[in-house]
């Protein structure tokens, strides 16, 4: 019998679960912002040629066909987030780092004064 998704969303005490592969080079940029900003997470490997079922679980709940996928444990109920740039949206705004005028680009956003 298949496992049930939540079940893999049970169980410890993460604030993050992935869904990921090992060779995903978006998968090991979550995992870094994870780790820069202080929060533990819960790994699945989904590659597909070992863990199909899984795989095709994780696509039938959240319709996202790439890795990682994110959930987010913190709150009373796990909440699909999606993939790392999803992820490091969340983060920024967490971290209060979303105004205009910052990053690489700012200057385009500066008003004329």
């Amino acid at each position: 019998m298949a496992e049930n998704l939540a079940t893999q969303l049970q169980g410890g005490d993460a604030d993050f679960v992935l869904f990921s592969t090992m060779t995903c080079p978006f998968c090991s940029a979550a995992k870094k912002a994870l780790k820069q900003h202080g929060w533990s997470w819960k790994e699945h490997d989904v590659n597909v040629s070992r863990t199909r079922g899984l795989y095709s679980r994780v696509v039938a709940q959240t319709g996202h066909r790439t890795v990682p996928v994110v959930f987010d444990m913190r709150g009373d109920e796990p909440t699909f987030i999606g993939g790392s740039g999803e992820l490091n949206s969340l983060l920024k705004r967490e971290s209060g780092h979303t105004s205009p005028g910052r990053g690489l680009f700012g200057f385009l956003f500066r008003a004329n004064t």
